[in-house]
């Protein structure tokens, strides 16, 4: 009897137990499934939001422009920050996409090789005008020849921009601090240090844990949703590598973070989905990164050169026709309106030729993609672009938009001067090519282009008293992207340029060509080197946005013995002392590449004395940069070494030897860019 209770009570004791851990597993799984709808609530709303918000700064870019007439100046500073606002709203609601995306590990991450010295100036660069008036002084101690890493470049853009963004905010006075050294497992440990407020001790886990804001001062407004260094830290967990930070109260903070260092020769073209590992087609991020400008009448005339064209929108949001149709109509485009997929296609079958499309994706019965692909059937991608406007912003979309047939694809909110940017390359583009197609073959095209690149590149050394100059330039295909160029004056002082174009090949000839262009006006207008290239950045700034380039401009004057440089993010411009054997790298570390943005390149002049004996030594990096079998880069030291031991030798016998130095180095293997080398012998009595 006793033995059957026991028996009957631990039954009873397990049915409990059985009971409780199913209603267990179930809240468990009640929980889960609310927290992922939460996510996919959070995900939609966001998305909704984009449409309205691209309404929102279309139809207030359109007031600022004058589209509705003219405003007081009172009006438009209230509309620019209007457009200031709408666009923070838009940067939580990239955050909370951003959030949800990695929170299920479905981000795809385009990978590339990369110079990190050229990031980081770039991500410092957008930065500065978060320091709005604050006595902080931004220091990067990184080496222009530094570590190539293994990132995807908009992700990386991304994670430094939020670093110094999150530095900027807690720092009132200091400094802030980049560097860069090699870890181990082949890893590089960036490190952003500030001298700001400092978190205490029990509350840096806390700046991990999303939509947590730290009050440490409560006079401080930290704005955001406390995402930014979630999202960091997770971008930084995808690509292989660690997140770390060290803080003080009152004395400031570090946050480090590591990054794969390359160790292949060519870049990388591949791309995979961190959570599956697999492989996928290669096309870069599309993030829209530029600042609000104001849409004038002088910035649309930069951007329009075939204005009077046709072009066809297509559409289901009315409001959507009317904010670009008004954008398009103020630059001088001519415009088409389809409702519909069908509407669109009804209209092309009908006889309507526009000379571009810009297509929506989400449209109902008939999506962009299928548009795009029965356009594809009738027009071949060269002859009628299409430009997709869309709402969603992730990678595997734009691969979809790209496989169906599109040329370019922006995503909303965007900005206006960007849009007609975008409208004025593909029609240069289509009208490139259908000129291309009247010529007889392709050799007769490279002909016309290497002609044009032979053209702006000296064939003769100018004569200057007291002066020996020699160049040797060597493409890295039939075409390249290097440019030098003299400017000999009345007064027998001369401007010298050597620039790189980023990029090889036609294009980067084409925007050479137009380097050329810009420094002889510029030479026109001042001998100064600071004015001639902060005029060609003027210039050349949004004609072709994928491409910049690096310049260094030299102003020798002998009547003072003077050499004045400046320089846009270029390699250092060298002086070898003769009477002292001695090397002196001239750097000039502020300068901005040409062509990035359009006010301000921060190229400064700096005046160095020169004097007979003294060699002048204008280069581009691929010396530098040139890689051995053991993807070992020749770097800076190793260049200085050999001018110390070669400066004996004629500028040309110097040169024939640098280049068989460098062959040697690579093992007989093509320069992976076009070499360029200008030198300048002082043989000039000095004046007293």
């Amino acid at each position: 009897m006793i033995a059957g209770l026991i028996v009957v009570v631990l039954f009873v004791d397990r049915l409990r137990l059985s009971i409780k851990l199913k209603k267990q597993v179930k809240e468990i799984a009640d929980l889960k499934l609310a927290s992922e709808r939460k996510d996919d609530f959070l995900a939609n709303t966001a998305h909704e939001l984009r449409a309205p918000l691209h309404w929102a700064i279309g139809l207030t870019e359109s007031i600022i422009s004058g589209v509705v007439g003219d405003i007081t100046e009172n009006t438009k500073e209230v509309l620019d920050l209007l457009v200031f606002s709408i666009r923070r709203l838009n940067n939580l609601v990239d955050d909370i996409l951003d959030y949800t995306t990695l929170k299920h590990n479905k981000i795809l991450l385009n990978v590339k090789t990369l110079n990190i010295y050229r990031v980081i100036e770039v991500a410092i660069a957008m930065s500065r005008p978060q320091i709005a008036g604050k006595k902080i002084q931004i220091i990067s101690d990184v080496s222009q020849t530094g570590p190539i890493v293994i990132a995807d470049e908009d992700r990386l853009h991304q994670i430094l921009f939020n670093l110094l963004n999150n530095a900027i905010k807690f720092t009132d006075f200091g400094t802030i601090k980049i560097s860069a050294v090699k870890g181990a497992n082949n890893m590089l440990q960036i490190s952003i240090a500030d001298t700001g407020i400092g978190i205490p001790a029990d509350k840096i886990d806390k700046i991990f844990t999303p939509y947590e804001q730290l009050n440490i001062n409560e006079n401080r407004p930290t704005g955001g949703v406390g995402l930014g260094l979630v999202i960091t830290k997770k971008l930084v967990e995808f690509h292989g590598g660690e997140m770390f930070v060290e803080s003080t109260p009152g004395e400031g903070s570090v946050f480090a973070f590591t990054l794969p260092i390359a160790s292949i020769e060519d870049d990388l073209v591949e791309s995979w989905i961190v959570s599956e590992n697999e492989k996928k087609i290669y096309m870069p991020a599309i993030r829209n990164t530029l600042t609000i400008e104001e849409l004038s009448k002088e910035d649309i005339r930069k951007i329009t050169m075939y204005s009077g064209k046709k072009i066809l929108i297509v559409d289901d949001e009315v409001i959507n026709i009317q904010v670009l149709k008004s954008q398009l109509l103020n630059a001088g485009y001519q415009v088409e309106a389809a409702y519909s997929g069908e509407e669109a296609l009804f209209k092309i079958n009908s006889g309507l030729i526009p000379d571009l499309v810009i297509m929506d994706i989400r449209m109902p019965k008939i999506s962009g993609y299928e548009v795009c692909q029965e356009i594809r059937k009738m027009f071949d991608i060269s002859v009628l672009p299409i430009l997709i406007v869309t709402a969603k912003n992730q990678p595997k979309d734009a691969v979809l938009g790209f496989q169906a047939g599109a040329n370019d694809y922006v995503h909303k909110p965007f900005n206006s001067l960007e849009l007609l940017a975008r409208i004025n390359n593909l029609l240069s583009l289509s009208n490139f090519i259908t000129t291309k197609d009247k010529l007889k073959d392709l050799e007769f095209e490279l002909g016309i282009a290497h002609s044009m690149q032979q053209s702006i590149i000296p064939q003769t050394m100018p004569h200057v008293e007291g002066c020996s100059i020699y160049a040797k330039y060597m493409p890295m295909e039939e075409i390249g992207g290097d440019y030098y160029d003299f400017q000999v004056n009345d007064d027998n002082s001369f401007v010298a340029i050597i620039a790189d174009v980023a990029g090889h090949g036609i294009p980067a000839a084409i925007v050479a060509s137009m380097v050329n262009v810009s420094y002889r006006v510029e030479c026109k207008m001042s001998l100064d080197p600071q004015k001639i290239l902060y005029g060609m950045n003027e210039l050349l700034y949004n004609k072709h946005k994928a491409r910049f380039v690096t310049a260094a401009v030299i102003h020798l004057n002998k009547e003072r013995n003077i050499l004045t440089i400046a320089n846009a993010g270029h390699t250092p411009v060298l002086v070898w002392r003769g009477s002292i054997n001695k090397l002196d790298v001239i750097r000039n570390t502020t300068g901005i590449p040409i062509g990035i943005f359009e006010k301000n390149n921060n190229v400064q002049n700096r005046e160095v004395p020169v004097g007979p004996g003294d060699r002048i030594i204008l280069y581009t990096d691929c010396i530098v940069e040139a890689r051995n079998d053991n993807k070992e880069f020749f770097e800076e030291e190793r260049f200085y070494e050999f001018i110390k031991q070669n400066m004996h030798l004629s500028s040309d016998i110097f040169i024939d030897t640098l280049i068989y130095q460098l062959t040697t180095w690579t093992n007989g293997k093509k320069f992976k860019d076009d070499f360029t080398v200008v030198m300048i012998d002082m043989n000039y009595v000095l004046n007293h």
